[in-house]
């Protein structure tokens, strides 16, 4: 059965991980499942992420007051409660109570990193098992023996505001070297940009120039083509238009007239 691990910080990981490894030993047959631990190098993570979520049959949030409303964690929270039933979603509360548990999360059923608390997500896994559920008092041994191992586990968790150790000399020479390899690095970019840039500008600059220089050599390339094609300038082809244009009613009647009177004269 699989179980999906929620966590968002340092202290709700390393609680998320201790459950990754205690649960199997308390059912075997949990298969507890958690983002940063289960990914295979190079795989799609969100692809993954959303492939668990659909799969899971119980989540196990695990809450701090520092992540509660973190917005990771509550889509997680969402998602789970859509693929399987709201009562499986299970806030697991460090260092919080249930009556201090804000926003979406308070609408589930959640539980304190105790004996009790505990015990109610382990028993509740169990009975999602049907048939091939532990009966009770095998469980409650069983969960008995293995507590001490998940309390000791939470009791080095890390705390709010843990000082973060010293930095050596060698710590800070490595990082000294590194941001001046970026540095070079940035610059050395944008000096190609700049110098990709300045050779586009030179091509168009020399593009319009040349565009220019056809355009003033245009209308004596047009003349040229007229004269070695003997072609008719637009004067010409509108005197031509002129003299084809057909005889108006009056110059009809006069050339009729005309033909009439000659034909009368030769008669005579």
């Amino acid at each position: 059965m699989k179980v999906f691990l929620s966590w968002s910080g340092t202290r709700s990981k390393f609680i998320a991980e201790a459950l990754r490894w205690w649960l199997p030993r308390v059912i075997q047959s949990v298969r507890p499942w958690m983002s940063d631990e289960d990914i295979s190098a190079g795989s799609r993570w969100l692809s993954n992420v959303s492939s668990e979520l659909s799969e899971a049959q119980l989540g196990i949030i695990c809450v701090t007051p520092e992540n509660q409303n973190n917005p990771w964690l509550l889509f997680e929270a969402g998602a789970l409660s859509k693929v399987i039933d709201q009562a499986h979603v299970c806030p697991f509360l460090i260092d919080l109570t249930p009556g201090q548990l804000a926003g979406p999360l308070s609408q589930f059923q959640a539980n304190q990193v105790s004996f009790e608390g505990t015990s109610k997500i382990v028993f509740a896994l169990n009975r999602l098992l049907g048939p091939a559920q532990i009966p009770d008092a095998d469980l409650e041994e069983i969960f008995a023996v293995w507590w001490p191992k998940l309390e000791e586990k939470v009791k080095n968790a890390p705390t709010v505001g843990e000082t973060t150790p010293k930095r050596t000399n060698d710590d800070i020479l490595e990082e000294i070297i590194s941001n001046t390899r970026e540095q070079i690095r940035r610059e050395n970019l944008r000096t190609a940009l700049q110098r990709d840039e300045t050779t586009k500008l030179d091509q168009m600059i020399e593009t319009m120039q040349h565009y220019m220089l056809t355009f003033q050599k245009l209308s004596t390339i047009i003349d040229t083509i007229i004269a070695k094609t003997a072609m008719k300038t637009p004067e010409d082809i509108a005197n031509i238009m002129q003299a084809m244009k057909p005889p108006s009613l009056s110059d009809m009647q006069q050339i009729i007239a005309s033909g009439s009177n000659l034909t009368l004269g030769a008669l005579v």
